[in-house]
């Protein structure tokens, strides 16, 4: 059973709810569209994450596993776009 997006604390207040780590790998999941797995950390652009990182947000449904690496749900563009504020 899954949250509905409006109930989830991570969609609604990222802010609050993600940690620093988190909410960066969330943006940058968004920016660049081409992930790997090294060990136990992913490559996403020029940065490395935690393997339990990227499978935190996975777990709270921002994310979805998809043939280049991940891509963010509904719920993660919503948590994106909370977190990068207002005009950007």
């Amino acid at each position: 059973m899954t949250t509905p997006i409006t109930e989830n604390p991570a969609v609604t207040n990222p802010h609050k709810h993600l940690s620093k780590a988190e909410r960066d790998a969330l943006v940058s999941i968004d920016f660049y569209r081409r992930q790997k797995a090294i060990g136990h950390s992913y490559q996403i652009g020029p940065k490395r994450f935690n393997q339990h990182t990227v499978y935190s947000i996975e777990r709270k449904g921002l994310i979805k596993p998809s043939p280049t690496g991940y891509t963010p749900t509904v719920g993660g563009e919503m948590a994106i776009a909370r977190l990068k504020g207002p005009g950007q």
